[in-house]
């Protein structure tokens, strides 16, 4: 335990990555800092810079790419102490893109088209933490919310002009985390 202001409180400061964001190639960390007993604040990045082998999409002349920066904050309450088994929050988020030329077990969407643009979220979150050992834990959790996305579609061909420009909104889910944390004070 760290000591603070005079009484026991949680590791204050700790590091994470998001494995599910590390399964889509794309690299992250975020930062963790406690306020208070029962508060953390959180802010994250990630940042996929990325181009594919286009090898099994012949008919996409570019190089398949899932490019994309993001960035999110989140404030936490935690039940029990910080850091510490059940918490739910409020969450925030930003993502520009560039994404197409592959495709996905599901869905031919991003086989044929490029989508670029951007998606800004909000919502709220919950989630449950493990530690495993004195530094080290393990936190998932998951968000819902409102998102906007307002993007440009084009053809497969990377000279090709603009298909269309769009906007969504979205109620759903915002946030699905399985993260590694390492506590760093």
């Amino acid at each position: 335990m760290i000591y603070a202001l005079g009484e026991s409180h949680c590791q204050t400061v700790g590091m994470r990555t998001n494995v599910f964001y590390l399964l889509t190639t794309t690299p992250n960390v975020g930062l963790d800092v406690c306020v208070s007993s029962h508060s953390t604040l959180s802010v994250s990045v990630g940042y996929n810079p990325f181009r594919f082998s286009n090898s099994s999409v012949a008919e996409v002349a570019s190089t398949p790419k899932l490019k994309h920066w993001l960035g999110a904050s989140e404030y936490k309450y935690w039940f029990s102490h910080s850091y510490e088994r059940w918490f739910v929050g409020v969450l925030g988020c930003y993502c520009d893109f560039n994404v197409g030329g592959f495709r996905l077990p599901f869905t031919d969407i991003f086989r044929s088209h490029r989508y670029e643009g951007h998606v800004t979220a909000g919502g709220i979150s919950c989630g449950y933490q493990w530690a495993f050992a004195r530094r080290w834990g393990v936190e998932l959790s998951t968000g819902v919310g409102y998102a906007y996305m307002r993007y440009t579609k084009y053809g497969s061909d990377p000279c090709s002009a603009p298909i269309k420009e769009a906007e969504r909104h979205w109620i759903g889910p915002v946030k699905l985390s399985l993260s590694v944390v390492y506590y760093i004070y």
